[in-house]
């Protein structure tokens, strides 16, 4: 669950930390939280430039309004498609050196190991093994722990930005949320005991 996921983040955190692999890459983590930061600040505003374009807008009937709306959007989203590419690259650059580091710390370990630790196991294996340890290690840099990380600011920017609209809207939507998590607990864990019963 979530808990374990979280030991095991703090458990290779510590081991980065250990071989200092994240000494050289601290700027760019700046950065990519800087980016991430940015990126969640025009979410916020994009619902309400939506408003403006319809009050302002489409219910007077002001196409003048409309269009300079319309183009302050396509500006915003364009500058926000710009920084999470920019954010991608540097992320993925992140987690390629990672990888390649862990890759040479564990080859570095090797030439120190016992004998009996070659003779037990073959060379496809200790390669196999190398390989996983290391996409494990520098998982804590993929795609899937940014997507959280960026989601979290996103509903909370989502909800600053709809509190401007309408302020009942937001609190309904609060209201339903915790809703909606227990219904998709409770169906995860119906599919998962469903998926068991079929593989068994």
């Amino acid at each position: 669950g979530l808990r374990w996921r979280m030991e095991e983040l703090k458990t290779i955190k510590s081991f980065l930390k250990k071989y200092r692999l994240l000494d050289g890459q601290r700027r760019r983590l700046l950065e990519v939280s800087l980016f991430s930061f940015l990126s969640v600040g025009i979410t916020m505003l994009l619902p309400r430039v939506t408003q403006k374009i319809v009050d302002d807008g489409l219910i007077v009937l002001d196409i003048d309004a409309v269009i300079l709306w319309c183009a302050f959007y396509s500006a915003l989203f364009l500058v926000q498609i710009m920084l999470d590419y920019v954010r991608e690259r540097k992320r993925i650059n992140i987690y390629l050196d990672v990888k390649k580091e862990l890759n040479v710390v564990a080859i570095m370990r090797l030439w120190i190991a016992k004998y009996t630790y070659f003779s037990k196991k073959k060379t496809a294996e200790i390669t196999n093994d190398i390989s996983y340890d290391a996409e494990m290690l520098a998982s804590l840099f993929d795609n899937e722990m940014l997507f959280g990380f960026t989601q979290i600011f996103n509903i909370i920017g989502g909800c600053f930005g709809l509190a401007l609209i309408n302020i009942k809207m937001m609190l309904v939507i609060l209201v339903l949320f915790p809703v909606k998590v227990l219904l998709v607990k409770r169906f995860s864990k119906k599919n998962r005991e469903t998926s068991d019963v079929y593989i068994a």
